[in-house]
């Protein structure tokens, strides 16, 4: 009987090892991963026109998303969001708390869609991103 019960705790203490390591493994893979890359995107504005966006990571739980070619006058994205793991997200505001632009979006799939809103007391600014992962070749 004492031998079982010494292979019964050995068996046991093993399978909560092996699920402890196992844990640890899933851990450390960054759920953000999947989204990091260049994106083909079709940009609303007035016309439609093709942009390039780029999705990296930023600090220990943000992106960075980037129209490429964008100067500090134009309106577009340039922003850190927070994104959660079904791949919704929002931008981060400042320190201020200054909300504008409003910008939000989602990840699906291999696809990117960003909502950008800007407004003044002369104008609104409605600006949409719908886009598809570039392969790396």
């Amino acid at each position: 009987m004492k031998t079982f019960n010494k292979k019964f705790t050995l068996c046991i203490v093993t399978m909560i090892v092996i699920m402890l390591a196992l844990g640890a493994c899933k851990k450390n893979k960054d759920y953000r991963d999947k989204w990091i890359g260049t994106y083909e995107c079709e940009k609303i504005h007035f016309e439609e026109q093709v942009v390039i966006v780029d999705v990296i990571t930023e600090g220990d739980s943000f992106l960075k998303i980037t129209e490429r070619n964008i100067d500090e006058y134009t309106h577009g994205v340039k922003c850190d969001v927070k994104v959660n793991d079904d791949g919704i997200f929002e931008k981060i505001y400042d320190h201020n708390g200054i909300e504008r632009p409003r910008i939000d979006g989602n990840f699906r799939e291999d696809s990117l869609f960003i909502y950008y809103f800007d407004y003044s007391p002369n104008s609104t600014i409605n600006i949409n991103y719908k886009g598809k992962k570039v392969k790396s070749k």
